[in-house]
């Protein structure tokens, strides 16, 4: 009889426990929902949503859109985050996305437009993330955010938007979540000059006109094949390391060489597709250099 009756006194505080830390597990969860806490981006030194929801990246897709090619210092522009996916499983959404320039600071600031974003700082870092109404629960298919960005007051440079995101099964729990990672790339403008007046100049003759360079995409943004995808990012970094071992050659009627071939960067490459193209490449990437537009 003793024997039974520690027994039964065991088994409640078993059940005690089980129920208070499952209860403090969706708790968790559910916070989440309403949005994560400030760092969890992805960037450089950031955490993502892995870090608290398992399940790995499924077959969705995960994009930043409308970040300018490059911004005006002081300017605002409009931003959408999106979801895709066709897995009837994924029923609610999140993400976060913050803005940094080539040192890892804070550049710029964000503001929502609605109820389905919130903006909060942290470490001098504007980020912009879901809240509860923001997830859909329940919607298939995806779900699309918009939200603005103001560029800083003066021109920092390369910009690096980072942005996590979580497409969850809704069943209240961090288990069998899909977390996706994207970023994109805005270089920046010197500020608007402002208007004067010019005396009118007695006519000449008209010189001949001096072609303008162009933009050709980001130095070392060589994937996909063959134009890049103003992405720079590790796939960028296999292809120029096949073109340097000789597996693929870049084609001939496109500047995909001049793109590969980044070092030096103060000189935009050098003529040769080497072991230092990969390693400015890699340097571009993880944020230790600005990545410069190619010109012709």
């Amino acid at each position: 009889m003793k024997r039974l009756k520690i027994s039964i006194i065991l088994f409640f505080i078993a059940g005690g426990l089980v129920i208070f830390f499952g209860d403090r597990h969706t708790n968790v969860v559910e916070a989440f929902s309403s949005g994560p806490p400030a760092g969890f981006t992805g960037a450089p030194n950031e955490n993502s949503c892995s870090a608290c929801h398992s399940g790995g990246k499924g077959n969705g897709q995960f994009t930043i859109l409308s970040v300018p090619a490059s911004y005006q210092p002081g300017q605002t522009y409009e931003i959408q985050i999106r979801h895709i996916n066709s897995n009837p499983t994924r029923l609610r959404w999140g993400f976060q996305m913050t803005a940094i320039d080539a040192a890892g600071f804070g550049a710029g600031s964000f503001t929502s437009l609605g109820t389905t974003t919130q903006v909060v700082s942290s470490d001098g870092k504007s980020y912009v993330q879901q809240t509860l109404v923001g997830t859909a629960a329940g919607q298939q298919g995806g779900n699309l955010w918009t939200f603005n960005w103001t560029a800083p007051a003066a021109n920092v440079g390369a910009i690096g938007f980072y942005a996590a995101g979580n497409q969850a099964n809704n069943y209240g729990t961090s288990d069998g979540d899909e977390i996706y990672l994207t970023s994109a790339m805005s270089q920046g403008l010197g500020p608007t000059p402002t208007p004067t007046s010019t005396p009118t100049a007695t006519p000449t003759a008209t010189p001949t006109a001096t072609p303008t360079p162009t933009p050709q995409g980001f130095e070392a943004d060589n994937s996909p094949r063959p134009n890049g995808d103003g992405f720079l990012l590790s796939s960028d970094v296999v292809q120029i390391r096949r073109f340097v071992v000789g597996l693929d050659q870049p084609s001939p009627v496109t500047n995909e060489y001049q793109r590969a071939d980044a070092a030096p960067s103060s000189t935009r490459g050098n003529g040769i597709l080497d072991s230092t193209d990969t390693v400015q490449t890699r340097r571009y990437v993880s944020g230790l250099d600005a990545p410069k537009l190619q010109v012709a």
